[in-house]
Order: structure tokens, then sequence, then C-alpha cells
């Protein structure tokens, strides 16, 4: 009986002092062509960070980016928006580069805001000649 005390004890120690359940972002790998995602119609930019700030309002860390748009595909949109994604990349944050144009794959729209994560990102892949022509700076107004 002491036995199954001491046991009931430690286990009772142990879970007290384990750290919370810890976050983690898992992406599925898709090897996919620009054309490709572009044909599927997902919304692609390419655009510019112009400033970045941290907000807690839905009671975990987002940061909200102002980008400034050059090219888009699959959406007519303003020449700044925001885009929100979490802070972390344990829940899937992405952290735009900043110093010059980069792509992003948006989710959401003017409503409801748009955003960000770090798998779709992963499966974009990085900007280059497969993205010529098929983002048009047409898509974007000067508002």
């Amino acid at each position: 009986m002491t036995r199954i005390r001491t046991l009931l004890a430690t286990a009772l120690v142990a879970g007290w002092l384990a750290p919370a359940a810890a976050l983690a972002c898992s992406c599925a790998w898709r090897d996919v062509s620009p054309a490709e995602l572009v044909g599927e119609g997902h919304v692609i930019v390419r655009g510019e960070m112009i400033d970045v700030r941290s907000d807690t309002s839905e009671g975990f860390g987002m940061l909200v980016y102002r980008v400034r748009l050059l090219a888009a595909a699959n959406a007519d949109l303003p020449h700044e928006i925001e885009v929100r994604t979490p802070e972390h990349g344990a829940t899937c944050g992405y952290r735009l580069q900043g110093g010059g144009p980069e792509l992003l794959m948006l989710h959401g729209d003017a409503q409801s805001g748009y955003s960000v994560n770090s798998c779709s990102q992963y499966v974009l892949g990085e900007d280059g000649p497969g993205w010529d022509g098929l983002l048009s700076p047409d898509r974007v107004s000067g508002d």
C-alpha cells in the first residue's frame, strides 16, 4: 500500500511539474507548380512588407503585416492590405522577410481579413520565373 501511495504521489508531482502541452505545426508537402496553384483558384500575391505590429486581441499572439501589393492572381485587391498570421511557427505562423517583394498565398477575403500560414508558404515555394505571366499588376487597384 505504501508503494502505491509513493507511486501516486510521484505521478502527481511529475504531472504538476510537467510543462504545458506543446503546440506544433505540421504541414503536408505537396509538389505543385505555380500554374497549378493559380489554376486551382488560390489567391497569390507579390507584395512588399510596409510594417508589422503585434496583436493579442484574439487571446494569443498574432502578427499583423501591412503589405503593398505589386501583382495578384485570382482576386482584385487594393494597393495595400493587412495580412495576419500567428506569431509563432509552432502555431503555423509565417514571418515575412521584408527588404523586397515576396510571394504570399492569401486566405480569407476583404470582409473577414486576409491571413497567411507557414504551410501555404511552404507549398508556394520561392518567387522566380515560374511565376512570370501568372501574376498581374492589373489585379491591384491604386486605392
